[in-house]
């Protein structure tokens, strides 16, 4: 099954209308200043579907790492590899190291996707190199429960360090709504 992200800056309600008849997700941000009105996430649509519009689209490869509930809240992070590492060096990292650390270090995230991003929908090179959502039951277990310690908070930030080019991405917070 393929997956596109598309964040949008644009006309949300066109970008819903070609979503039509699609599995899809809408996630509108919590708050003001955001960068973009919201990020749609839409399964088995030909990237054409979308071309004409003026928005980013990632095609992407899903990796769920877990999903133990619905969440209220959640982080929508567009990540850069570090220049030093390769595409796939970069994703095997971010599964195979990053996750079970994730898995051990942030009790309050009730639900972990990794989006690899293999293309764009335009043909362009991607601007980002993966899509993290973070989702959370509410806003106080994204504030209060993102990390078990102050240790598990060093180790997670040596972790990201190691492999994402922090200064160069971007994130929002969302609140998922039904497509």
């Amino acid at each position: 099954m393929s997956k596109l992200v598309l964040p949008v800056r644009g006309d949300l309600e066109a970008v819903v209308q070609r979503c039509a008849g699609l599995r899809h997700e809408l996630h509108r941000p919590v708050d003001d200043g955001a960068p973009v009105s919201a990020v749609v996430c839409v399964w088995d649509a030909p990237p054409a579907r979308f071309d004409d519009l003026p928005v980013d689209g990632y095609l992407v490869d899903e990796r769920v790492q877990w999903e133990e509930a619905a969440p209220g809240i959640e982080r929508i992070a567009f990540v850069r590899r570090l220049p030093a590492l390769s595409h796939e060096d970069f994703a095997d990292h971010w599964m195979f190291d990053h996750a079970p650390l994730a898995r051990r270090h942030h009790p309050g995230i009730c639900r972990y996707v990794q989006n690899v991003v293999i293309g764009t929908i335009d043909g362009a090179t991607p601007g980002v190199d993966g899509i993290a959502e973070l989702g959370f039951a509410s806003r106080a277990d994204l504030e209060q429960r993102m990390y078990d310690s102050p240790r598990g908070r060093e180790v997670i930030a040596a972790d990201v360090a190691r492999f994402i080019d922090i200064a160069a991405g971007w994130r929002v917070l969302t609140r998922p709504a039904n497509g």
